[in-house]
C-alpha cells in the first residue's frame, strides 16, 4: 500500500464514491491501524475509524457509518452541539472590557 506516499492518500480519498465506502489505513509494514470511510453522500472528507475494547475493525466502520446522518456520527455532534450551548448559556458574558 502506498497510504503515506504524498499524494497517493488524496487519490484514496478521492477513490471514495459513494457512502459507506472505505480503505484500510496501514503503515509501511502492512498493519492495519484503522479505515478511512465517507461517512455521508454529501461528505468530501473521510472520518478515520480505528478499533475500540471488544470491537473489531469492521464492526466499527459499520457502527459509525449507522450513526451518521451528516459528516460527523451522531453521537459526536450532539455532544458538540450541547457542550457548545451549555458554554454559551453559562459562560458567555456580554460584559468585555
Amino acid at each position: 500500500m502506498c497510504l503515506f506516499v504524498r499524494g497517493c492518500r488524496a487519490l484514496l480519498i478521492n477513490a471514495l464514491q459513494k457512502s459507506g465506502d472505505s480503505f484500510p489505513l496501514a503503515t509501511t509494514s502492512g498493519r492495519v491501524l484503522g479505515k478511512a470511510l465517507r461517512s455521508s453522500q454529501s461528505s468530501i472528507k473521510p472520518v478515520y475509524v480505528s478499533v475500540g475494547h471488544r470491537i473489531t475493525l469492521d464492526t466499527a466502520v459499520r457502527l459509525t457509518h449507522n450513526c451518521c446522518l451528516y459528516r460527523v456520527p451522531e453521537p459526536i455532534r450532539q455532544a458538540d452541539i450541547r457542550s457548545r450551548e451549555y458554554l454559551r448559556c453559562n459562560f458567555l458574558t456580554s460584559d468585555i472590557t
